[in-house]
């Protein structure tokens, strides 16, 4: 499943106002000729995109058109759905579809903010490290949401029995243009017992890369500590209980961009489906017992 619906639900998202017609070999047609074999790829599965669903049931009684060889009648025909597509997009009804379906990130967000306090009141020191991994762009396009979700599952799996001072970890799966689907991940270390972040963050990458053949990649985001203080989102490292400054950025910086809206994802996505996830918390120490371990 990939994005060429959302490429035509946006053009007509942005003329509106304008009539609109298909145009053999413009962009337009090309994106709408990739959406509609694409329906045949489906198997009815829904999205968790609103309004790729709608696109999809619109346009369905033409998956089998030859969208690239346009008579007449068939032109005529897609034309008319192209218009319902419109006509449908303009109603609030779909804009409140849409607007719930984002909703998600603001829970999400909400989520993160608690599991991380939650992690602080037992731990008053942490080695956070934000970590990317990808593949590389020769297979990005050909791996597929189910694909993506078992390789992050095994690594994180792999990482949780090599690393024995790991306390949690919250991962976000993405989709870029030139990276395909890929994972911002964040692994929350002891820092009373691990220090290095940067050679963690890296011996983490490398982890990513050794589980397979094929072409993988990762970021380091902690190498790149001049960048995210420009920019005034270095909430990564270490970080202290009592360090509010810095609990404010990861919380209001880091976790935010991990928690901001993505439709391209949400397009990819089979409804049900999570695209945000954290481990479990630990069980809370029992009362009049030290409540931050080191």
């Amino acid at each position: 499943m990939t994005i060429h619906a959302l490429n035509v639900i946006q053009y007509v998202r942005e003329n509106l106002k304008q009539a609109l017609s298909i145009k053999v070999g413009s962009k337009f047609h090309n994106s709408l000729a990739l959406a509609i074999k694409e329906i045949k790829q489906q198997n009815d599965q829904l999205t968790a995109h609103p309004l790729v669903n709608l696109f999809n049931e619109l346009f369905f009684e033409h998956r089998d058109l030859d969208v690239h060889n346009l008579a007449p009648l068939t032109a005529s025909c897609l034309n008319v759905a192209l218009m319902d597509l419109k006509t449908n997009l303009d109603k609030a009804t779909f804009k409140k579809k849409l607007h719930n379906a984002m909703r998600g990130n603001k829970r999400n967000h909400e989520s993160l903010v608690q599991y991380l306090d939650g992690i602080f009141e037992r731990h008053a020191k942490l080695l956070i490290v934000r970590l990317d991994i990808h593949y590389a762009e020769s297979i990005s396009n050909d791996i597929t949401f189910d694909k993506a979700v078992k390789d992050r599952t095994d690594y994180i799996n792999a990482v949780k029995r090599k690393y024995s001072h790991l306390v949690g970890y919250i991962w976000k799966m993405e989709c870029g243009r030139k990276r395909g689907i890929h994972h911002h991940l964040i692994f929350i270390f002891n820092g009373h017992k691990v220090q290095s972040d940067i050679t963690l963050c890296k011996q983490l990458g490398e982890d990513w890369k050794s589980m397979s053949d094929e072409p993988r990649t990762y970021y380091n985001c902690n190498a790149d500590k001049d960048k995210y203080e420009y920019w005034k989102s270095y909430g990564i490292g270490t970080v202290t209980y009592n360090d509010s400054d810095k609990r404010y950025v990861l919380k209001d910086k880091v976790i935010s961009y991990l928690t901001k809206n993505d439709e391209e994802m949400l397009a990819l996505t089979p409804l049900g489906c999570r695209v945000v996830g954290k481990s479990q918390l630990p069980a809370a120490k029992q009362s009049g017992g030290r409540r931050r371990a080191s």
